[in-house]
């Protein structure tokens, strides 16, 4: 009666190590690849945007342009300057 009662609980162990393994494999999966969090939360548009792109956080520049601001820059300049292309009006870049 000892020995089953012993092989229970070791079957109960096991299970309870198993479950908690898949447990957590299941939720490092699902934090991966279905929870989405939004990386662009901001409520600027248009030219406040940008300004606050080019001057917050260098990442979010890269996430948005994909190059750092000073880089980023250093195009519109050569823009300008190679190429003559002028920015728009309401454009101060």
């Amino acid at each position: 009666m000892d020995l089953e009662r012993e092989r229970k609980r070791i079957k109960y162990g096991l299970f309870l190590e198993y479950y908690s393994c898949a447990t957590s494999a299941l939720a490092t999966y699902y934090y991966k690849y279905m929870y989405k969090e939004p990386c662009m939360t901001s409520l600027q548009r248009g030219e406040n945007w940008m300004d606050e792109i080019l001057n917050g956080h260098p990442i979010q520049c890269v996430n948005a342009f994909g190059m750092e601001p000073s880089l980023f820059m250093q195009l519109c300049e050569d823009l300008r300057s190679e190429y003559g292309l002028q920015p728009s009006k309401k454009s101060r870049l």
